[in-house]
């Protein structure tokens, strides 16, 4: 009977995710992180600036720089234009090799993604990336903390 209802509920559910256009994080593709809080994310077409989220071929990360900021990494973290990103340090048990330490001013198409767990795989460890490897905006719609960013409630 309790798996009749959960079936039942998963697909009156489902007309809902399709117009509101909402993807879960933490289940599908290559989104098994604690980049971002998991829970539902919807699909935004608005233009792509600093402090947006947007998915990258089936990651999600934050906007922390947009073509004409300058960046510079550094082992305390990513500074954009003098500021400091929260939680953009390099963690001292990291297994990738960051990105060189240095200050950058990013070119047209370039943009600097951060997630905001500290062992996100991102730009502290891919440098600038390309605008043609960002799908689109997304908006958190109803998401669970992830111990480094708040969680989000539609209503």
């Amino acid at each position: 009977m309790k798996t009749i209802a959960v079936t039942a509920i998963a697909i009156l559910m489902i007309p809902y995710f399709v117009v509101f256009n909402l993807r879960w994080l933490g289940i599908t593709g290559a989104i098994f992180s604690d980049s971002e809080p998991p829970g539902l994310y919807r699909e935004v077409h608005v233009p792509i600036e600093r402090g947006a989220m947007v998915q990258m071929r089936q990651l999600m990360k934050h906007v922390a720089a947009v073509p004409g900021d300058t960046v510079c990494a550094t082992p305390m973290g990513s500074f954009v234009n003098h500021r400091l990103w929260p939680n953009s340090d390099i963690p001292t048990d990291a297994k990738y090799p960051h990105y060189p330490y240095g200050c950058y001013k990013l070119a047209a198409g370039q943009y600097w993604i951060l997630g905001s767990h500290p062992l996100s795989y991102d730009s502290r460890y891919l440098g600038m990336i390309p605008w043609d490897l960002i799908d689109g905006a997304v908006k958190p719609f109803w998401t669970k903390s992830n111990g480094y960013a708040p969680g989000t409630w539609p209503w």
